[in-house]
């Protein structure tokens, strides 16, 4: 596969940024208790998609990567469609 223009990825990883704030903090909706700090993006090699970066606040803190197009997706809970990941008001 051939991998688009550099100029093309700045692009997408800049519109992400617009999306999903770096420095921002979600929660995913399974947990509310356990929330993520949005610490930056990546192109996902494979397929050039842009991923986000983001930071367990709670246990290990692991760094997850995720793909934007899923972080922002909406899933369906209790018959109730909602974000998979709520931004954190402060």
């Amino acid at each position: 596969m051939a991998h688009i223009e550099e100029s093309e990825l700045r692009a997408r990883l800049t519109e992400a940024e617009t999306l999903v704030p770096t420095g921002s903090r979600y929660y995913h909706y399974k947990n509310e208790a356990h929330t993520y700090l949005i610490t930056g993006f990546a192109i996902l090699e494979a397929n050039d998609e842009v991923g986000v970066l983001y930071k367990a606040e709670y246990g290990e803190h692991i760094t997850y990567i995720r793909p934007l197009s899923s972080f922002l997706e909406t899933v369906e809970k209790d018959g109730v469609t909602m974000p998979r990941f709520k931004k954190l008001e402060r």
